[in-house]
């Protein structure tokens, strides 16, 4: 029999299979029969009387399908998105490695510098030795204030200082604060009592609390010094990081 083109009801009765019903059958009376059991479904076919069709020949509806990634349809992915800033200021490394890290990606993300560019400011013939130092956690100690001035901050230095049980603070000039200067010591002081609550619940690591109450602590300092300097007010000649 030649087959001819139709639209009318098909009815899944296997995931696997199709089943065409015959002529005479009514969509009507096949909507109602077993609904739990049975999709309806319209579609254009040829048809051809007693024939199947294998879950093989049926196409997808959409045949641009293999062409489409996940995110059309909200699964966002990270990949490739610009990352929020760090707030640099309450930052405290945890070992020399972590120091060196801080201090090359400050330089990337505040002044646009890469490690050739700090190689090169550090008068290195070769910037594949600082990739080296940087790889290892180890740099020369005559190096160091040179790379940091190259970063254009002191994170190396602060972690020497830390590991000494020294606290370092810039030198107070005894200027007026503001409320962001306020805001910024609140949250520095949040930060270290939530990383003590987090580490007694053994929900924090001993490093990662020891630092932020490092900043905490850096921070009442500096206050203290500078309310100490606010009778003999000095000019700032440096910015913090």
């Amino acid at each position: 029999m030649n087959p001819q083109t139709c639209l009318q009801p098909l009815l899944i009765q296997h995931p696997l299979t199709l089943k065409c019903p015959g002529q005479n059958h009514h969509a009507a009376g096949n909507a109602l029969n077993a609904a739990s059991q049975f999709i309806k479904i319209l579609r254009g076919h040829r048809y051809d009387s007693g024939c199947q069709f294998t879950a093989k020949v049926c196409t997808g509806s959409n045949p641009f399908a293999h062409v489409q990634n996940r995110n059309l349809f909200g699964n966002t992915s990270a990949r490739g998105l610009p990352m929020s800033r760090r707030r640099w200021k309450g930052l405290r490394p945890t070992s020399l490695r972590h120091a060196l890290e801080l201090c090359k990606d400050y330089a990337r993300e505040n002044h646009s510098k890469g490690v050739e560019r700090i190689a090169d400011e550090m008068g290195l013939a070769d910037h594949w030795a600082l990739y080296k130092w940087l790889q290892s956690g180890r740099m020369p100690a005559n190096l160091i204030r040179p790379y940091e001035q190259a970063c254009r901050c002191d994170y190396v230095t602060r972690w020497i200082a830390a590991s000494a049980g020294r606290l370092t603070i810039d030198m107070p000039t005894g200027r007026h604060c503001l409320a962001q200067d306020m805001h910024a010591l609140q949250e520095l002081l949040n930060t270290a009592a939530g990383k003590l609550l987090a580490f007694y619940a053994k929900n924090s690591e001993a490093d990662e609390t020891l630092a932020a109450i490092q900043a905490a602590m850096e921070g009442l300092a500096w206050h203290q010094g500078n309310v100490n300097q606010s009778q003999h007010p000095q000019l700032e000649l440096e910015g913090q990081p």
